[in-house]
């Protein structure tokens, strides 16, 4: 235990030193000595007491498991400090002494292409999720540059790319890197699998839109439309669905290239077929639309239908109609009277009139 190595330790310590010309009894004492010193928890002595073994042999016949044993110990302290915002140095320095004591290993070893492979990605997702995201940039790069020199990758290793792969458009999309991750999601959505993913689709319209040139404003335009397209119509109230979604930024990229005409279209026709406007939240973002063409719109006909559609929006069902007059009752027309002033009457039990042979 702890107490043990404890007492070992002086007594180790000055030992090595009587045996300069002995390298295989001076290594071994040294060895013991970074034992004790890994035993008590001191983790940088213990390493640079590995580091002169290796000095003195290079090839240690414990060497791997020593090393093995420190890139646990350092990912360990990386774990223990990768929460705290405060120690994100020391939780970084623990990171770089981990990763140095597996990778070069792992990549020097020829074991199986998938495992090396997601060894890098897990390295990798660990440092975005710690916040070092140049860090965590550089070994997703490393990882698929090893993928890409795999001749034949099986399932397994083409799964782990598809998510290395998707990764690093994410990263690129967080750093704004908008032109590889422009590049990245097109690259995917050449895949059969992934080719029909809207929220793929829906990523790239918004990096093209980001971007901003005239040709990502009609791709990204281009893509919306195609969402649309794609996606089921919703249901009344379903404000984040993403047909109201691409509905929305359609609208929006129209006012983008000052399209008010198209705009204006869009913003009638769906006022017409839901009025209800996704909910009140969305139909809050659509008025805003409509608030702008009509500030900004420029023809005469833009301005008019604008201002149509801003006094329909509260009731786009348009005024309420008045109920149809119903005409007055004529009165009962009275009865004929007879020549002494009153009307004939049928006597009860009388015998029934005669038809007319006419």
């Amino acid at each position: 235990g702890a107490k043990e190595f404890a007492k070992a330790l002086p007594i180790l310590k000055g030992l090595p030193d009587r045996f300069p010309e002995y390298k295989s009894r001076r290594t071994e004492l040294l060895y013991w000595q970074y034992v004790c010193q890994k035993g008590q928890g001191d983790l940088e002595p213990a390493e640079a007491t590995a580091k002169e073994i290796f000095k003195i042999l290079p090839k240690f016949e414990h060497r791997d498991v020593m090393e093995q044993s420190l890139g646990a110990l350092y990912w360990k302290r990386f774990e223990a400090l990768r929460k705290d915002p405060a120690k994100a140095e020391e939780a970084k320095a623990a990171f770089e002494k981990a990763i140095g004591y597996v990778l070069p290993k792992e990549e020097a070893a020829a074991g199986e292409p998938a495992e090396r492979f997601n060894l890098l990605l897990s390295f990798a997702g660990a440092a975005i999720e710690a916040g070092f995201a140049d860090r965590g940039k550089d070994l997703l790069d490393r990882a698929l540059e090893f993928a890409a020199k795999i001749q034949k990758p099986d399932d397994e290793l083409l799964e782990l790319i598809g998510k290395a792969r998707m990764k690093r458009r994410d990263l690129a999309i967080k750093l704004g890197e908008t032109e590889l991750a422009i590049q990245i999601t097109l690259d995917i959505l050449k895949d059969p699998a992934m080719k029909d993913s809207l929220p793929l689709m829906r990523d790239l319209a918004n990096a093209l839109e980001k971007r901003g040139t005239e040709k990502d404003i009609a791709a990204a335009l281009k893509i919306w439309r195609d969402i649309l397209r794609r996606s089921p119509e919703p249901v009344v109230g379903k404000d984040a669905h993403v047909w109201w979604e691409a509905k929305f930024r359609i609208t929006k990229l129209h006012l983008v290239v000052k399209d008010h005409d198209q705009a204006l279209l869009v913003l009638g026709q769906t006022l017409a077929m839901r009025p209800d406007m996704g909910g009140a939240e969305m139909k809050a973002k659509f008025r805003a639309l409509l608030d702008q063409v009509a500030k900004e719109a420029l023809a005469d006909a833009d301005k008019l239908r604008a201002k149509e559609l801003q006094a329909l929006w509260e009731n786009p069902l348009g005024p309420p109609k008045p109920a149809p007059k119903t005409a007055p009752l004529e009165p009962k027309a009275k009865p004929p009277e007879t020549k002494g002033g009153k009307a004939a009457e049928e006597k009860k039990g009388s015998a029934p009139a005669k038809e007319s042979k006419g």
